[in-house]
């Protein structure tokens, strides 16, 4: 006997799957078969009880329903009951690393967060009371459905019209019915069960947890905004995080994304700050999203419905449960049963409503993974969204195209078409040249910038130094002594392969002004007595035939005398009491991953690798890691290191205090001799039971240092030695800037950048301003590459006095040439205003800009210039 191609009264309908799908298809159904005067029986199997708390109600979603879908789903059945809702949402928030635009959506369009069963194993409300697929089940049973509550274990989908499909559920149980609805999901097994030609679509994998937070920290931290984040991680692209009163649902989409890799992202990433350091996971699944159409969705007397057929491309499925619950219960009323009735009238019309918009959805998405990590687009992007905060609705073009993408409010098409508009283009244009033309000021004016990416430095960051001398160490204790005070905990990993005070480096351990005075003020630490091996009481200048008592007024701070190791000792170990973790390893390599939150810098050493947020490098001029920095730094800021070093040669003789006192007067003796043509700078520096010698040049070797030694003015001051027996120290210093000496997540500091300023011995003022500046800079601007370049303008001094310095180097270099030294020497005795500027340039301290001002100042210039025409004109034999 033939069966009927349609349903008539009396027919049975078994709908397979409780969920929106199959709970919003039999409303539809019954409804429609009531105005028709058809007496359907229609069941629904579901072994899940949706009033359970935990994994045994839950169906596995974020629960978020836009504005229009409420009115859709409110049409259908009926107002939403308040214990069903959890939150009322405002907006969005998307996130690009540390830049945020607010999405707000009108007043009276409604976003609703809920629980699909009666949420979380901790909810404290009792159980069935706010589950959203109870109450959409409850409206389907008040129109006549019957709940059958076991689960279906396979769906025998006849080859001909003539049979009837049958379900088989867990408990042995065989039922025929005229039609059998699949609303079971893409998550179900069932779907790998159907033989007759079905696919399922195309899936993403998605991670959901519930995680318990305090109502009071939700509203101080997440609003009633849903925030959303782009990511472009290997494992996660999007993460959203939807408040829901006593808990936070966190969404986490991608192609192979899990809890574990979810978990860190949130416990180690800037997305820590939207949720409390002792936040618990409650629970966690792992959904799956569709990103396609199923092929087949239909057969005679069967159908699937929900978005194991058909949904919009990475939207939720509850949107798509309605949709196509309405257009196959329009097919099975209207039109017939039949493959063909469901291919023309049902599958067509999916094709309709989703396949084509899924096309402009794809570009969409595709467009806006292209924006966001782009380095130029974005800031333009989030400029206009946070331009549009301020502005009417009627001009908020880009801020409502981005609100409606997220809440399905509107199609992809007609939001692909709004965010082209041309007065769009124009104002996105607009903002283009502004950062454009902030750029140039900023580089005018030296001003800092108004505009940032935002990276920024978060609580438990890492930031790893690379150097414990006193740039990484200083770095390292401004660092922790300033987010202590801020209220911020940074793990900072301090590497320094060298054990101090048995190794040290080279260097004359001077501690020039304002030395003592940075260490004090800026880092609260005072030099311990012992750690003093001298106060400098001033400087003799020595020439060829002519020297120079050298004080400094009585109201100056002394230079003081240490030992460079020991010193280097001192403030890593207080960098070490303040948290630091020292590590006896030398770096050999480092990567930059800007898109991977959790392992944005790998920096390798010789032990383990270790995972950082931000790199310094205090390194000095190691060529090692200075080829490393070369070949890691980005194509558009490359580092290159100074292309000019001085080259010291360090001897330590021993004497005692006595002989320091009566032969040297405990001064440094200094020395510009124009018979050492390779040696541009020498010095005598008395420490407490020994003097260090130390010669500067561009080649200068140890055969240099023996002459400048064995020299008839050197070697009269110098304690009696085997000249066979010394021991050679060699060291560099930098006498030309580096070039982009920071980018995103890295700076450098010290002697790294070539900020070295002449006659300033290695640099340890030079170190410890510059790792104070970039410690500030990154905790008050940020670290990426715009709010780096604020640390070369808080350094200005020293990025601009380097062409001054190199000026007075030609001249004393000239004055040496041509044998002018001697003259000058005898001119300062006289002249009060040469004999400050031979002390600031030798002392080093002041800026070389006001030196070479004042050595410019008409009188002196004339008396100075008339000296070395004298001595061009009539050179000395």
């Amino acid at each position: 006997m033939s069966q009927p191609t349609y349903l008539t009264s009396g027919s049975r309908v078994a709908v397979v799957g409780a969920g929106p799908a199959g709970s919003f298809f039999a409303i539809e159904l019954l409804r429609r078969a009531r105005a028709l005067g058809l007496s359907l029986t229609v069941d629904i199997y579901d072994g899940k009880s949706f009033a359970k708390k935990g994994a045994p109600g839950c169906n596995m979603c974020a629960g978020a329903l836009g504005h229009s879908l409420i009115e859709e789903i409110e049409h259908a059945t009926t107002t939403i009951p308040p214990q069903v809702i959890h939150y009322e949402i405002e907006g969005y928030a998307v996130h690009y690393q540390d830049a945020t635009a607010r999405l707000e959506a009108e007043p009276g369009r409604k976003i609703y967060g809920v629980y699909r069963g009666a949420g979380p194993v901790s909810t404290e409300t009792p159980d069935g009371a706010r589950s959203f697929d109870q109450f959409l089940l409850d409206q389907a049973i008040k129109l006549g459905a019957r709940h059958i509550a076991v689960n279906v274990q396979d769906i025998d989908v006849p080859a001909t019209l003539e049979r009837r499909p049958a379900i088989k559920t867990n408990d042995g149980e065989t039922t025929e019915y005229d039609l059998v609805v699949g609303a079971f999901g893409v998550n179900s097994q069932l779907s790998q069960r159907l033989i007759y030609g079905y696919q399922p679509p195309p899936t993403w994998k998605t991670c959901v947890i519930e995680a318990r937070v305090a109502a009071e920290f939700q509203r101080e931290k997440l609003g009633n905004l849903i925030h959303f984040f782009v990511l472009k991680q290997p494992e996660v692209r999007y993460v959203a995080l939807i408040p829901k009163g006593e808990h936070v649902t966190v969404t986490a989409i991608g192609e192979n994304v899990d809890v574990v890799s979810t978990e860190r992202l949130l416990r180690e990433s800037y997305m820590r700050d939207y949720l409390p350091a002792d936040w618990r996971l409650d629970c966690h699944c792992h959904p799956r999203v569709a990103v396609g159409a199923a092929r087949l969705p239909y057969s005679d007397r069967f159908v699937i419905v929900g978005d194991a057929s058909d949904s919009r491309y990475l939207k939720n499925g509850v949107e798509s449960a309605l949709v196509t619950a309405r257009l196959a219960a329009d097919c099975v009323v209207n039109h017939g049963v039949t493959a063909e009735d469901f291919e023309k009238h049902f599958w067509r019309e999916c094709e309709h409503v989703f396949g084509r918009d899924n096309l402009y959805g794809r570009a969409l998405f595709k467009i806006y993974d292209r924006v966001f990590p782009h380095p130029l687009l974005a800031p333009v992007y989030f400029a206009v969204l946070d331009a549009e905060r301020k502005q009417g609705r009627q001009k908020a073009l880009l801020s409502d195209a981005l609100l409606a993408a997220f809440t399905g409010d509107q199609s992809y098409k007609r939001i692909l078409l709004r965010a082209m508009h041309p007065r769009l283009a124009a104002r996105m244009a607009g903002h283009a040249g502004w950062l454009v033309f902030d750029q140039v000021r900023t580089r005018v004016t030296r001003a800092e910038r108004t505009t940032a990416r935002g990276l920024r430095l978060r609580d438990d960051a890492r930031v790893a130094i690379i150097g414990g001398g006193p740039g990484g160490a200083s770095c390292a204790l401004r660092l922790l002594q300033e987010s202590k005070r801020r209220g911020m905990r940074l793990r900072v990993l301090l590497y320094e392969p060298k054990q101090f005070p048995r190794q040290h480096n080279p260097c004359m351990g001077v501690l020039a002004p304002p030395t003592a005075e940075i260490l004090r003020e800026q880092l609260h630490l005072e030099l311990p007595t012992a750690l003093v091996k001298r106060t400098i009481k001033g400087y003799r200048l020595h020439s060829d035939a002519n020297e120079i008592e050298l004080r400094a007024p009585t109201t100056e701070e002394p230079a003081l005398m240490v030992s460079r190791s020991e010193f280097d000792e001192l403030l890593l170990e207080r960098a070490r009491a303040s948290g630091a973790e020292v590590i006896s390893d030398r770096v050999t390599g480092l990567e930059f991953h800007p898109e991977n939150l959790e392992h944005p810098v790998r920096v390798y050493s010789e032990g383990v690798s270790r995972s950082a947020d931000m790199v310094v490098a205090a390194c000095g001029l190691d060529d090692g890691l200075l080829s490393v920095l070369e070949q890691v730094s980005p194509r558009a800021r490359r580092y290159e290191r100074p292309r000019e070093t001085m080259h010291s040669i360090i001897v330590k003789l021993p004497c005692d205090e006595r002989y320091i006192e009566k032969r040297l007067g405990g001064q440094i003796h200094a020395f510009l001799l124009s018979d050492l043509r390779r040696i541009e700078f020498g010095a005598i520096t008395p420490k407490q039971t020994h003097v260090l010698v130390n010669v500067m040049g561009r080649h200068v070797t140890s055969l240099d240092m023996e002459d400048f030694l064995l020299h008839r003015k050197v070697r009269t001051l110098l304690p009696r030695f085997d000249l066979q027996k010394l021991d050679f120290y060699e060291g560099h210093a930098p006498v030309r800037h580096a070039v982009n000496v920071s980018w995103d997540r890295f700076v450098a500091v010290g002697d790294a950048t070539g900020w070295l300023r002449p006659f300033k011995g290695m640099g340890i003022t030079t170190a410890l301003q510059t790792g104070i500046a970039a410690a500030d800079v990154m905790l008050e601007r940020g670290i990426d590459a715009v709010a780096l370049e604020a640390y070369a303008r808080r350094t200005v001094e020293l990025t601009e006095d380097q062409s001054h310095g190199r000026l007075l180097r030609q001249f004393l270099r000239f004055g040496m040439d041509f044998r002018m030294i001697d003259g000058l020497i005898e001119l300062a005795k006289t002249n009060p205003d040469l004999y400050a500027i031979l002390y600031a340039v030798i002392d080093g301290r002041g800026s070389y800009r006001r030196i070479t001002h004042e050595l410019l100042r008409a009188a002196l210039l004339w008396q100075v210039g008339t000296l070395a025409l004298r001595r061009v004109l009539r050179p000395v034999s």
